[in-house]
């Protein structure tokens, strides 16, 4: 049975406790950072940031968005400070692309922190973390780059900070970290198997092996299935409940969450409509409808061309209609904008 673990967004995971009681990163931290106390405050000495008004909206920020955000806070951090991690600080051009320091304490702490959210959010997941340490053993080369990537962006250019957005981008290693900052392939392939489900993933075959993508695809409880079924677990009961649809005793939910994960919204929805009344399965199938719609409407433009495949291969299918605005299509798309957040946005 697959867990019924929703999928958490792993900058929102503490980990001071987890951090104070671990001993691996000594190896991580430079000398001069304590790995007791607290993480913010670590942050506020390393970026000198006491008696600085916008202290805890950078803090926030960094831990959100990564060390790149410091650009945005220039003005306002000490010029030797700010240098030591941005280099060409004065060059205004180099504000998005700029090349930036290594190692310095702030991103090594950063670093630290990202991993230790993993383990923690992983926790109960011990299928996912399994294939992370062992991706970290097998790969190290991919697993820093994906570990420093987080450190140096957050979720500028991930879309997510979800245990599925971390699954993906070690498993397709031909984004890599160049791919991800100069196109829209990860934010394609993420919107892809969120609304595909595992199927999504043939879209983006070439950046992926053929034994990988098919052990993911074929194994009954894959790294990727779990990553993904977490996704829906977080979405399928809001949108049944809207539709007062509610969970049955054989498991309606949990069935639905199943389909949903290997097939996609639309045919996952499809296979329990035998279990759903009529006057609720039809609204429910028009948010569903609409929800495909508005998601591939609001795709980065550079991935139109696998935008219009996955579209004609989606939503051409069964007794699928346009959504019907008399059934109250402006509630519909306020509630489809809160599933599906812009590129920058955590999910």
């Amino acid at each position: 049975m697959a867990s019924k673990a929703t999928d958490v967004d792993c900058s929102a995971i503490s980990t001071t406790s987890t951090a104070t009681n671990s001993s691996r990163f000594n190896t991580v931290v430079s000398p001069n950072i304590s790995i007791n106390g607290d993480l913010e405050e670590k942050i506020s000495q390393i970026l000198e940031l006491e008696g600085i008004e916008e202290k805890d909206q950078i803090i926030s920020d960094v831990l959100t968005n990564g060390r790149q955000v410091l650009v945005r806070y220039k003005e306002v951090l000490i010029p030797e400070v700010y240098s030591t991690e941005i280099k060409n600080a004065d060059d205004p051009s180099n504000t998005s692309t700029s090349e930036y320091a290594e190692q310095t304490d702030l991103l090594k702490l950063l670093i630290q922190d990202v991993y230790v959210r993993w383990e923690a959010v992983c926790k109960d997941q011990p299928v996912i973390w399994e294939f992370i340490c062992n991706i970290k053993q097998e790969n190290k080369d991919h697993f820093d780059a994906v570990l420093g990537h987080i450190a140096e962006y957050g979720t500028t250019y991930t879309k997510s900070s979800s245990v599925l957005a971390i699954i993906l981008q070690l498993l397709f290693q031909g984004i890599d970290d160049d791919c991800l900052k100069t196109q829209s392939v990860f934010t394609a392939l993420f919107d892809s198997v969120t609304r595909e489900g595992l199927q999504g993933c043939r879209h983006f075959a070439k950046y992926i092996s053929e034994d990988d993508l098919n052990e993911q695809l074929n194994q009954s409880e894959s790294p990727l299935f779990l990553a993904l079924r977490m996704y829906y677990c977080g979405k399928i009961p809001e949108i049944f409940k809207q539709h007062k649809i509610p969970d049955t005793k054989h498991g309606l939910y949990s069935l639905a969450i199943d389909n949903v994960t290997r097939n996609g919204w639309l045919k996952g929805i499809e296979s329990v409509k035998s279990k759903i009344p009529p006057i609720k399965y039809q609204p429910l199938l028009q948010t569903v409808e609409a929800m495909i719609t508005f998601a591939s409407k609001h795709e980065p433009s550079t991935s139109n061309q696998v935008t219009k495949t996955m579209t004609s291969s989606t939503v051409t299918t069964g007794e699928t209609t346009s959504p019907n605005k008399n059934l109250g299509e402006l509630r519909q798309m306020s509630f489809l904008r809160q599933h599906h957040a812009k590129p920058t946005e955590t999910s």
